[in-house]
This record gives C-alpha cells, structure tokens and sequence, in this order.
C-alpha cells in the first residue's frame, strides 16, 4: 500500500488577523515617533486640546443642569415673594377695617345715652328667626329694653337674655304693633311690621299724611324712627296704608346700644 506522507504543520502558527494588528500598531507607532520629532509637543497640544473639550462638555452640561435647579429655586423664590405679597395685603386690609371699626366705634360712643350698653350685631337673618338680631353686651341688660340702631333710631327691643347675649324681635317682626307719632303735628298711630325689615302704618284717609312725613318712636321725647316712602289708597276703604322708610335696614346694623325703656 502507497503511504501519503503530509507535511507538518508548524509549531507556531499566527493567525492572519494578529499579524496585520500588530503591523497597524507599529506602523501607527512610527508615524506618532516621527510626528512628535518633526513637531515636538504638538502631541501634548493636542492632548490638551481633547482634555479642554472634554472640560468644556463637561461644563455645558453642568451649566444645563444648572439651568433647571436656578429656575426651580426662581420659582420658589417668586411662590415666596408672593406669600409674603398676600399677606402682606391681608395684614393692610386688616388694619384699614380695624382702624375704620375705631373711627365708628368712636363716633357711635358719642351718640349712646348715658345709659346705654353698648352692643355688637353677631348673628341676624337668616340664622335667627326673622326680624330678630342677637347681639353681645358687655353688660346685663333686661327683656324689654329698647335698642336703637347705631345708638340713634329705635329699631327693636329685648325679648330675652342668654347670659351676655340678647335675642332682638326688631319692630318689622310680622303682626307686631309699635306704637308711634308721624308727621309734623306728631299724629299717634301704630306701626305695624310686615316682616323682613319692613313696617306699615295704616291710617285714616282724611288724616292729612303724605309721602315724605317723619316717624317718630316714643323715646326721649320723640326720637326719629324713619318716614313715610308710600301712600297707598283704595277707593272703596276708608284707610290708607303708609309704608315706612327706616334709615338704614335693620340686618346691617353692626353695633346698637341699649337702653331701658318701661315698655307697655
């Protein structure tokens, strides 16, 4: 039999791919030799140069980040800002009504009787009864005491106490009859309330009584209660109906006085 003698393979055997590296490598290595011997320090320029980009990179980027966090603290600096705005406004409106509520505290003291209390409005209609008040008073005061508005125009009276607070019926509660004095002779006639902070007087139709006449309540002499707003007439009746104009309503009474009065 003819035997087939193969040649022996070599002991070292370098792949192809290792070869052409390493002739990259030196070839790279010879061009960077010669390069730094013709230009010395160029390599370090551009060394330098790659490490101030990468700074610079590095920068812009802090600087856009940074860009985020001022505007974040901007906001919250403007959300202070305008806290501090609010209540600041809060605190000035504050000290205009207190300074106003001084101002009428002083003028209302001026015109409360000598024996009058002093009272503040707390709650009126509709969370009381209708044509009620309740009121807080820095003293006792007594069921049927007589309550003048702004401690001027009679507007109701007591009709019962609960410790420092007293319950108002003003004189337009509904059915209720007050007793009053109209136009320049001081006619007597009675008021009658309608409910809602309104009062009519009915009258006789001959009684000489005309839009514009004053009312007055039976109270240190006669005390200005309101006038007459309208005058309305049947033909077929022998009365006419005068509804009353009160100075101010009787729910926008802030302060009242109070003061004791006999009541019949």
């Amino acid at each position: 039999m003819k035997k087939t003698w193969r040649r022996k393979r070599s002991i070292i055997s370098i792949p192809p791919f290792f070869i052409i590296a390493g002739g990259v490598f030196f070839l790279g290595w010879a061009l960077v030799s010669a390069f730094s011997h013709i230009a010395p320090g160029a390599l370090e320029g551009v060394f330098a140069q790659s490490a101030n980009i990468n700074s610079s990179t590095a920068s812009a980027s802090n600087s856009f980040l940074s860009f985020f966090k001022d505007k974040s603290d901007l906001e919250a600096k403007v959300k202070r800002l305008e806290d501090s705005e609010l209540a600041l406004q809060l605190q000035l409106q504050i000290a205009s009504f207190t300074q106003q509520e001084n101002a009428d505290l002083r003028e209302l003291v001026r015109y409360i009787p000598q024996s009058g209390v002093l009272g503040s409005v707390v709650a009126w209609p509709p969370k009381t009864a209708y044509d009620t008040l309740l009121i807080e008073t820095g003293e006792d005061v007594s069921v049927g005491d007589l309550v003048l508005g702004r401690g001027i125009a009679p507007i109701g009276t007591v009709e019962r106490t609960e410790g420092r607070y007293a319950y108002v019926t003003l004189f337009s509660a509904g059915d209720l009859q007050t007793q009053v004095r109209v136009g320049a002779e001081r006619l007597p006639l009675e008021l009658t309330g309608r409910g809602g902070g309104s009062a009519f007087i009915v009258a006789p139709k001959e009684v000489s009584i005309d839009r514009g006449d004053e009312v007055f309540f039976p109270y240190n002499g006669n005390t200005f209660m309101g006038h007459i707003g309208a005058v309305e007439t049947n033909p077929s009746s022998s009365t006419k109906k005068l509804w009353i104009i009160f100075p101010k309503h009787f729910y926008a009474y802030t302060w009242v006085s109070v003061v004791p009065y006999p009541g019949i």
